[in-house]
This record gives structure tokens, C-alpha cells and sequence, in this order.
């Protein structure tokens, strides 16, 4: 008998590397995600240190200084922000595309699995077809020496 052999293995191992690569790209966007926020946090401490440290200032270019500190880390958690939304857009997309070749890579499993089933289905079937010509066989043979 003849081995099992998937006619589409070739574009089930394609679809299979191509989940791969999908879940590759939203580790990396959950990671940059999480660069982005943890950058988020560090800026924002920063402001809020830098507003405890205001009651300390001492001359007018210490205040001076302060107040363009302040806004300097006002700019930059502004535009942290803007890149936070970015990166959870990056992560949706890129989860959205590892749902869908997850989805495309497991369809094209399930026919490899109910073709395997239907092939040891025949091979059964082809077993048992065998028995059964065997059996008619004796049978027969059987049946002659009885009559002689």
C-alpha cells in the first residue's frame, strides 16, 4: 500500500510559515507597545518630579530652567502619546493578520486531518476486502475436498 500523501502539504507548510511569521510581527508590536508605555511612565515621573522640585527652586533662572524643563517633557509626553496610539494600532493590525493566517493555516489542517481519516477509512475497507476474498477462497477450497 501506497503512504499517505497530502496533496496540499506544500501550501499547508506555506500557510504554517506564514502563522509564523504573523506571530512573529505582533511579538514584536506587543513589545514595541510595551517600550512605548514604559517610556510613557519614565516621562511622566519625570514631570511629577519635576513639579516636587519646584517648591525647592532657589534663584529666577532656576525657575527659568525649570519651567523650560517642564515643557520640554510636556512636548515629549505629547508626542509619546501620539506614538502609543501608533503602536496599538501596529499591534491590532498585526494581531488581526496573525488571527487570519492562524484561521488560514488551520482550515487547510482540518482537511489534512479528514483526509488521513478518509485514507485509513479505505485502507480498513481494503483490509477488510482482502479477509473477505481470503475467506471465499478457503472456503472454496474447503468445500472441494469435502466432494471428492
Amino acid at each position: 500500500m501506497k503512504k499517505f500523501r497530502f496533496r496540499l502539504q506544500r501550501v499547508l507548510d506555506y500557510r504554517k510559515l506564514v502563522k509564523d511569521e504573523r506571530k512573529r510581527e505582533l511579538l514584536l508590536a506587543n513589545h514595541k507597545l510595551r517600550q512605548v508605555q514604559k517610556s510613557l511612565e519614565d516621562l511622566q515621573s519625570a514631570e511629577q518630579a519635576n513639579l516636587l522640585q519646584q517648591e525647592q527652586v532657589i534663584s529666577a533662572a532656576q525657575v527659568y530652567l525649570k519651567e523650560r524643563f517642564a515643557e520640554r517633557l510636556q512636548a515629549m509626553i505629547v508626542a509619546q502619546r501620539l506614538a502609543l496610539i501608533e503602536a496599538e494600532k501596529l499591534l491590532d493590525q498585526a494581531r488581526d493578520a496573525y488571527i487570519e493566517a492562524a484561521k488560514d493555516a488551520q482550515a487547510l489542517e482540518t482537511l489534512r486531518e479528514r483526509k488521513l481519516e478518509e485514507y485509513k477509512q479505505y485502507l480498513l475497507a481494503e483490509d477488510q476486502k482482502f479477509l473477505d476474498e481470503l475467506a471465499t477462497q478457503k472456503g472454496n477450497t474447503f468445500e472441494g475436498k469435502n466432494h471428492v
